[in-house]
């Protein structure tokens, strides 16, 4: 969770590609949500390059938000973020 207690923050959510297509995915999102039943909004970050989980996440309600913050090691990934609202 971040300083707001109203938003999750997921920072990682990985199926191993042998499993997805499954519901696996979406069960560890409603065990998220959940869990935290006083949370309105559900935030995610993936890697740019991720077109998989950019497409999971579209398609589960999120929608992008903005690019996290640039880092000065270029050797990380871009990371997107996207938000659900909840409730």
């Amino acid at each position: 969770a971040t300083a707001d207690a109203k938003i999750i923050l997921l920072n990682q959510l990985y199926v191993h590609p042998d499993c997805q297509r499954r519901g696996i995915g979406q069960a560890l999102l409603d065990e998220v949500e959940a869990s935290f039943p006083e949370a309105r909004t559900l935030r995610v970050e993936v890697e740019e390059a991720n077109g998989g989980a950019i497409a999971f996440y579209r398609s589960k309600g999120f929608l992008p938000v903005s690019a996290a913050e640039e880092s000065r090691d270029t050797s990380r990934p871009t990371t997107l973020s996207f938000e659900k609202s909840l409730g």
